[in-house]
């Protein structure tokens, strides 16, 4: 998307993105189509997110601090959740976004060197180390694992609706990162939106699961019988068996309320980007309509609860995923047309 729009001109569109594959069609129908697929991907992807993570963010609350656990209490978050994002999206990226992005970089932060000094801290630093390695390893394999699993198994979830899940964020994800690395080499955007995440999140695995799995091992907590049913109990639990456990379990709340704040924002944002015939800088009005989409989770939740969520996460990946790999290939020719042209001496020497 970034290489499309700032090295061939094109707006911050998908579809736009497609023009090396599909050509003057982006400008008709199919580029209509397309960037509606973008739409639903975004919104139902983040509307998944937002009502599952309510869910858990209400478990959590009425674990934590006894708040009722209930879908007028989820209702309520949900609201507070899209005010707060409404508010960030209205002030733009430079602003509301970048000042939530950071406040929720800075927590998050707090929470991992403090689960990781008051830890098993070298039991922790053994499970980065093997996790790395055992990530590396399986890489190819895993990300081709896609056989069969009985319905409600573990491995069936996984494949199809985590896969699905991330498949949906993609659209969301790819235009945000090309919107703020106007400037940055291909190779600073690769090193800065894969390479750094990455190894945050082996860390972050390696904290939290290393510290939960420590647990589990030694009988202090039944982790997976809890997160069997809520996830983010069993994460309250263990952190109670950790020293300064007021301090962790109120750095909890927050991380988990700005993560998803900060998803919301950002997404209302660059649908009003895709809406706005790719726009960068959507107006006002058009971020406003979107950062109520947020609803949308609520109706979900209400409607048809967890199962809803998922299939709706599912259904509106299967159609992007072609469109991803369409963009594999269109990137391949984009990049194929800007290569440098090899000069003759007489234009050398000039």
């Amino acid at each position: 998307m970034a290489h499309s729009c700032f090295r061939q001109g094109r707006t911050v569109l998908i579809s736009a993105a497609l023009r090396p594959l599909l050509g003057r069609s982006v400008d008709g129908p199919v580029g209509k189509v397309i960037d509606v697929l973008v739409v639903l991907a975004i919104l139902f992807g983040v509307a998944t997110s937002l009502g599952l993570g309510t869910r858990e963010l209400n478990a959590s609350l009425s674990h934590a601090f006894a708040v009722p656990d209930s879908y007028g209490v989820k209702i309520t978050i949900i609201a507070g959740l899209m005010t707060v994002s409404t508010i960030s999206a209205m002030t733009g990226l430079g602003r509301g976004i970048r000042a939530l992005s950071l406040a929720n970089i800075a927590l998050s932060a707090g929470l991992l060197v403090l689960v990781l000094a008051l830890g098993p801290t070298g039991d922790l630093l053994t499970t980065f180390g093997i996790g790395m390695r055992d990530y590396i390893g399986n890489f190819l394999p895993m990300s081709l694992a896609t056989e069969g699993a009985p319905a409600n198994t573990w491995d069936h979830e996984w494949i199809f609706f985590f896969w699905a899940w991330w498949i949906g964020w993609t659209p969301f994800v790819d235009i945000f990162i090309a919107r703020i690395s106007r400037g940055r080499t291909i190779r600073n955007v690769i090193a800065g939106a894969v390479a750094v995440p990455s190894l945050i999140s082996f860390a972050w695995f390696a904290v939290f699961g290393g510290t939960s799995l420590q647990r589990e091992l030694s009988g202090t907590v039944d982790v997976a019988g809890i997160a069997a049913d809520t996830k983010s109990v069993a994460t309250i639990e263990v952190l109670r068996t950790l020293p300064l456990t007021t301090i962790a379990v109120a750095l909890l709340v927050p991380v988990m309320a700005l993560l998803f704040i900060t998803s919301a924002d950002s997404a209302s944002f660059m649908l009003g980007c895709t809406t706005s015939g790719g726009s960068m800088k959507p107006p006002r009005p058009l971020r406003l309509m979107w950062s109520f989409a947020a609803a949308f989770a609520a109706v979900l939740l209400l409607s048809g609860g967890q199962d809803s969520l998922r299939s709706t996460a599912v259904i509106a990946a299967v159609p992007f995923t072609l469109i991803l790999l369409a963009l594999c290939v269109a990137l391949a020719l984009s990049l194929w047309q800007d290569r440098p042209t090899r000069r003759g001496p007489e234009e050398t020497s000039e």
